[in-house]
């Protein structure tokens, strides 16, 4: 191998010395200059050659094409500018770069100048942070790290962040304390917490008294770190002072700012949440980034769809949406938001065609991360879905998962009581022990208290009276829900008046918000107050007939949700399904009329009937049908 080897670097040195000595030293030497000029770089177009060589753009163009027409190893691509860019072959390069090395007067230092003042005055920032790396010029990387910093986090583009940032030694970073904070929410975003709290200390450690924007840009970072992290009260803490200490004109951090203390407040306070994004969103806009007004409108479209407020969700999810050609829409995480939400509303409105569309427009995002509790989310609302449907044990898998994705995810769905029972039944241990805790919202509250009713402690039936009062009116969807809930708490301890007056109040609500299906969730647990609705409840002598329309259809509703979905096999005869039976068995017509006891004529006009009810052509296809329902 070592012999091989000595081969290989003597052959490559024979090709150097061909290239030398037989190719370069022939060329004219204002070609030759231009190739060692622009050899500076990795590639060049023809406006970054002219640049190095101080030639007009005809000029260098002229010379690349010489160099070009005389077969010189050179490769041509398209940049993501449309331009043309060239590249020498890698030996060429070497040759090349050899005599770069040589040139007098530190010429070879100024060329990399050249090329790093071209890059930054044409937006190649990457390409201008590797120019000063390779000069050891870590003071130009901090100056492109402070004027970019913005753009990139507007861009979601933390990891270049971070990525120029480990260029720099460590005596250097520690040295810039706004470098050092700049990098910490990157490195907090990277999954290294530790990291980015010891950058964010040093930055403050470093801090002098008139200092006051590094001072509120360090709490604003620590306020995002602990955001990341799930630490509400610091969050809110962080960004309160941030908001306090940053400029007035510093639009980009205090929206992120007044965003971050909203998200903090998702599952304790959604209305509060969305009044703080809708605050955010003014900022967002003036900043003219569709990344950071995606984010806003997205939550927004969330947090409304969570409340019940479908048709303000449905439209802040299109604006989020029609920010992005529908191409690239799959490579923004934050369209995820939008996509739960979207199904959150289908289920709401009873529209499997769209909770399917938005489902697989979920998971065409591919989110993760952070995004494991909408992935939750989206569980729970498939698995109400299912459960809609009649599906219950596809129900009760998905509600599994979901719990074991994000357990506060998917609670915070409100699941329904038949699937809290179904989660109560299959010996989840941490049914009787979930509680609440003081940071915990509505939602939970109202989870907690859908276990107790399963579990029949009729003793917390207070909590639940509290539970409904303290929902705000605006809350809908779950107003809705803690209000069947404590219906049929009441009805299950006797308090009927407060069981019929819920009933009516959820009932009236979710006709006035399009939420009939939050209302119905519940249904087998209300039977008992049908008959109660339909007689007056406990009132005496004769009641408003509007009143009693009203009861009447409250009752029909809750009835109507009970009673068995209608099949396919409904509509067919005894004998019908035998015939189908037989034929799922493999039998063919004479050998299902031999087992049927009765003639093939008969058998086929069975199947004729059949295909007529069922709206099919074939015997598999009425087959497939009544599979697919599971009668068969």
């Amino acid at each position: 191998m070592r012999d091989v080897a000595s081969a290989l670097a003597g052959a490559q040195e024979s090709v150097q010395e061909y290239l030398f000595e037989e190719v370069l030293d022939a060329l004219p030497a204002e070609l030759l200059d231009f190739m060692v000029a622009t050899s500076t770089v990795d590639s060049f177009s023809v406006a970054l050659a002219a640049a190095l060589t101080d030639l007009a753009v005809t000029e260098a163009r002229k010379h690349l094409d010489a160099a070009i027409d005389r077969g010189l190893f050179i490769q041509r691509t398209v940049g993501a500018d449309g331009e043309g860019w060239y590249r020498y072959h890698s030996l060429l390069r070497e040759a090349l770069l050899s005599r770069l090395k040589r040139l007098p007067d530190d010429g070879a230092r100024r060329l990399a100048l050249r090329a790093r003042s071209w890059y930054l005055e044409h937006g190649y920032d990457d390409a201008a942070v590797g120019q000063s790396y390779q000069l050891r010029d870590w003071d130009g990387i901090c100056e492109i790290i402070q004027a970019r910093w913005k753009a990139l986090f507007m861009n979601d583009d933390n990891g270049t962040v971070l990525r120029w940032a480990s260029l720099l030694p460590s005596h250097v970073l520690e040295e810039r304390p706004f470098i050092c904070a700049v990098a910490a929410m990157p490195s907090a975003a990277a999954g290294d917490e530790a990291r980015a709290r010891e950058l964010l200390q040093k930055a403050m450690l470093a801090l002098r008294g008139d200092e006051d924007f590094l001072f509120a840009f360090c709490v604003s970072q620590k306020a995002l770190i602990s955001a990341m992290a799930g630490k509400r009260d610091e969050t809110i803490a962080c960004a309160d002072k941030a908001l306090r200490f940053l400029p007035e004109d510093e639009d980009y951090l205090r929206a992120m700012m007044i965003q971050v203390m909203a998200g903090a407040l998702w599952r304790t306070d959604p209305l509060a949440a969305k009044a703080g994004f809708a605050e955010a969103l003014p900022l967002q806009e003036s900043l003219g980034n569709r990344n950071v007004l995606c984010s806003a409108l997205a939550n927004l479209s969330a947090l409304s769809a969570d409340v019940g407020q479908l048709g303000e969700a449905e439209r802040y999810g299109r604006r989020a949406e029609e920010l992005y050609d529908e191409a690239v829409r799959p490579l923004k995480p934050m369209l995820s938001f939008v996509y739960r939400a979207r199904a959150l509303c289908a289920y709401e409105r009873d529209d499997d065609e769209a909770f399917e569309a938005a489902r697989m427009a979920f998971e065409a995002t591919g989110s993760s991360g952070s995004m494991s509790a909408r992935k939750a989310e989206l569980l729970a609302v498939r698995a109400k879905m299912a459960y809609r449907r009649g599906n219950r044990e596809e129900g009760r898998a998905l509600l599994a998962e979901a719990m074991a994705v994000d357990f506060g995810g998917a609670a915070s769905m409100a699941p329904s009581l038949p699937m809290v029972r179904d989660w109560c039944d299959g010996g989840c241990d941490r049914a009787a022990a979930f509680s609440p805790t003081a940071a915990s919202g509505l939602a939970d509250r109202l989870f907690d208290l859908s276990i107790a009713y399963v579990l029949n402690n009729v003793g917390r039936f207070e909590e639940v009276r509290d539970l409904a009062d303290a929902v705000d009116s605006r809350y809908f969807s779950l107003r809705i829900r803690a209000l069947t809930l404590g219906a049929a708490f009441a009805d299950k301890v006797a308090r009927r008046s407060d069981a019929l007056r819920w009933v009516r109040e959820a009932y009236h609500v979710a006709k006035a918000q399009g939420l009939e299906v939050a209302f119905l969730e519940n249904a087998a647990f209300l039977q008992g107050l049908c008959g109660p609705l339909r007689q007056g409840g406990l009132t005496s002598g004769l009641r408003d007939a509007e009143e009693a329309a009203l009861d009447g259809a409250i009752a029909a509703a809750i009835e109507g949700a009970c009673r068995p979905a209608a099949t396919a096999a409904d509509a067919l005869t005894e004998r019908e399904l035998d015939v189908l039976r037989a034929v799922a068995d493999g039998a063919s017509v004479a050998e299902a009329a031999r087992v049927l006891v009765v003639s093939r004529e008969t058998v086929k006009k069975h199947l004729g009937n059949i295909y007529t009810k069922l709206g099919v052509h074939s015997k598999m296809a009425a087959v497939a049908l009544l599979r697919e329902e599971g009668t068969l």
